[in-house]
């Protein structure tokens, strides 16, 4: 175990931490279980429900494996001592052992890995990497010159088809190739342009599941894959925006460029096109904003109020209980729509009959669900 290759793998994995773990750069949501003692406890595993609690994160953390308990020991130590000397660099480290030992390998060495440093990797993996660059240039190619951005739609349905295919393997490819170094900085299409694909990706997406709804045909799009996981883990969160916003402010209202930069973005995301018309009512009365971020906040509170009370009031639901609903459902990440608690919001039931409950139910949860979207993670 080389002292020299231990520092400068410690010095890689500090200089890229951020980089490869999503870090002050995108933000996720997770269920945490927070009754965890009770479920443990519950030797038949079905006495106690789990409660859980939607989480937002900023990135991911990492696991770094080595061959044996003495490198992790002096890997521990490698890292204690560049973070002292980096200390804007300091990470939380844990170190975890097992008492069983690996297997061991025909020549008694296990090889380090060092996945994203491609000069480390053997001949058949090169050219593996070096055909899926290729494969990535050909589909980005193909990308731009059969449905170039000036042309404004993507017409018939054979076309509809090829452009969902291609943008799909694209994801694909690129989820495979973000992971090494050398694909940073050579992605071979702007930012700004593969956000403006990615909205007519979803734009697609929206319309194939409405025509899918319309026709009550569920085979209408069996040979139709959307990618949409794989443009979540590109995803463009709210405080990126808000961060263009700002800087559209300082510009006295008047780069347009970012609003432009703004919009592809917003309509590239799927988290936030639900939210398309709130940011850009933002956007039109920011002028005499002192504070983005602190009107933001207000903005959102306003406009959650009047459309939550604009609900209870067309519905005629109880307000008190649909306040405590909503509160549960920002609460857990998710609009419950089985239970007692949904039926605790409704109007009563006249005794003289009249009226659908079952429809007027669906009408509300649809309601509540559209109201949950759009004010979801933005707040």
């Amino acid at each position: 175990m080389s002292p020299k290759r231990i520092a400068l793998v410690t010095e890689y994995i500090l200089n890229h931490f951020n980089q490869k773990t999503y870090r002050n750069e995108r933000t996720y949501s997770y269920n945490v279980l927070t009754n965890i003692s009770e479920v443990a406890a519950d030797k038949r595993r079905s006495q106690v429900q789990e409660i859980k609690r939607k989480q937002q994160i900023s990135g991911f953390n990492s696991i770094f494996a080595v061959s044996s308990v003495q490198a992790a020991k002096l890997y521990y130590v490698e890292f204690m001592k560049q973070m002292d000397e980096k200390p804007d660099k300091a990470l939380k480290i844990a170190l975890i052992y097992s008492y069983g030992a690996n297997e061991d390998d025909p020549d008694g060495i296990i090889d380090e890995e060092n996945p994203e440093d491609t000069s480390a990797l053997d001949s058949t993996s090169r050219v593996f990497l070096e055909k899926a660059i290729s494969d990535y240039v050909d589909l980005i190619d193909k990308l731009l010159t059969k449905f170039p951005l000036d042309e404004p739609q993507i017409i018939g349905e054979a076309a509809q088809k090829e452009f969902i295919s291609l943008i799909g393997a694209i994801l694909r490819m690129r989820n495979l190739l973000v992971s090494f170094d050398e694909f940073e900085g050579n992605e071979l299409i702007s930012e700004r342009d593969f956000q403006d694909y990615l909205g007519r990706y979803q734009d697609l997406h929206d319309e194939w599941k409405n025509r899918r709804e319309k026709t009550k045909l569920e085979n209408i799009d069996d040979d139709i894959v959307f990618e949409i996981e794989l443009i979540k883990q590109i995803e463009i969160n709210i405080d990126y925006i808000l961060l263009l916003v700002a800087k559209y402010h300082d510009s006295h209202c008047m780069d347009k460029e970012l609003l432009i930069t703004i919009k592809k973005a917003i309509e590239a995301s799927p988290e936030l096109r639900s939210k398309k018309d709130l940011i850009e009512n933002f956007i039109a009365g920011i002028n005499e904003v002192d504070d983005v971020m602190d009107e933001w906040h207000s903005y959102v509170a306003e406009e959650r109020e009047k459309a939550l009370q604009s609900i209870i009031e067309e519905e005629k639901l109880k307000s008190e209980e649909t306040r405590q609903f909503i509160e549960g459902a920002f609460r857990d990440g998710t609009v419950k729509t089985t239970g007692t608690d949904i039926d605790k919001i409704l109007p009563a039931v006249s005794r003289f009959g009249g009226g659908n409950r079952k429809e007027k139910k669906e009408t509300v949860i649809e309601k509540l669900k559209a109201f949950f979207e759009r004010f979801w993670n933005i707040g």
